[in-house]
């Protein structure tokens, strides 16, 4: 079957599996052929499938019912992988949708808040309380709580993006793309405020 399957194959695949014919033709060992199969593609599924294969055949001579356990395997990983990315997906999209309504807090209070304290201060603002105290808002630092709200807002987007990443693939490393998009979603917001 190995050879039925290596002369009519195309691709990088095939050439793989003529490789495979060869080394069993040539060593008469399956399990090494077939796990040196797994090693040269760097493909996890695969990897495992051949290794179980591999040691299937060390333990069984029934080639066939050994290939369909590991099919069967290979099917229940995919389903489970499947299953999982769509139940992450409702889960990243509130991250998402959690660093979106983050932002919108910052913008309003920057508009609403910061904007209309930055209209009022100066030195004319300044009156006499009651209690002979000056009060105003020449001291509030506007232009310091704007950078920290710029600050906190991309921090909270590399943090949103990696963990969508982590729950979306399984890999925080994956989260960079959203990072990347979420802090340049926040550069514009603020470019723009």
């Amino acid at each position: 079957s190995l050879n039925l399957v290596a002369r009519w194959s195309e691709g990088a695949l095939a050439e793989e599996l003529r490789k495979v014919r060869n080394d069993v033709a040539w060593n008469e060992d399956v399990e090494r052929a077939l796990l040196e199969f797994a090693n040269r593609l760097h493909v996890p599924q695969v990897t495992r499938t051949m290794k179980l294969i591999a040691k299937g055949n060390r333990s069984s001579s029934d080639l066939a019912k050994i290939i369909s356990i590991a099919a069967e395997d290979t099917r229940n990983r995919y389903q489970i992988e499947r299953k999982r990315r769509s139940e992450m997906g409702a889960y990243t999209a509130i991250v998402v949708i959690g660093f979106l309504v983050y932002l919108g807090v910052i913008v309003v209070l920057d508009v609403s808040y910061l904007s209309k304290i930055a209209q009022f201060a100066g030195p004319e603002t300044t009156s006499l309380r009651g209690d002979g105290t000056f009060a105003g808002f020449g001291s509030v630092p506007v232009g310091v709580y704007r950078t920290v709200f710029l600050h906190s807002a991309l921090i909270q987007g590399i943090g949103s993006g990696l963990l969508a990443g982590k729950l979306a693939d399984n890999n925080i490393l994956a989260g960079l793309k959203y990072s990347v998009g979420l802090t340049v979603l926040t550069m514009v917001v603020f470019w723009f405020i």
